[in-house]
């Protein structure tokens, strides 16, 4: 009888219990070009304050880790779309996968090699 309560107690609490926030972006219809699909995704909108005052410290500290993120990553983010203006019609003016892949990887292992002698200096 114990056993059955305590099954019955537990699965009362977990209903309750979401682990994760619930996804609510939108898909929307994609762009086929050639043999690639390309799908667009709304995502949460994030707003940037200069000078905002915030509730409590854990919004500030969540805030401030997210600006950092923008910092580090948004000049690879405008790297990598000028290699891959470079890049792309060598890409496809290759026609065997092998040499594709050989060409993606080689330019992962430069920028790779690059980027890591700047975050140890």
């Amino acid at each position: 009888m114990k056993r059955v309560l305590s099954i019955l107690i537990f699965f009362i609490f977990s209903l309750g219990l979401k682990a994760q926030k619930a996804d609510t972006s939108n898909y929307l219809i994609g762009i086929i070009q050639g043999n690639d699909t390309i799908y667009h995704k709304q995502i949460e909108q994030i707003n940037v304050y200069p000078n905002r005052k915030f509730d409590n410290k854990r919004q500030q500290r969540r805030y401030s880790r997210l600006v950092a993120k923008v910092k580090k990553v948004y000049p690879l983010a405008v790297e990598a779309r000028e290699l891959l203006k470079e890049y792309e019609p060598k890409y496809y003016a290759l026609d065997n996968k092998h040499d594709r892949r050989k060409l993606m990887k080689n330019l992962e292992k430069e920028l790779f090699s690059k980027h890591k002698e700047e975050n140890s200096l």
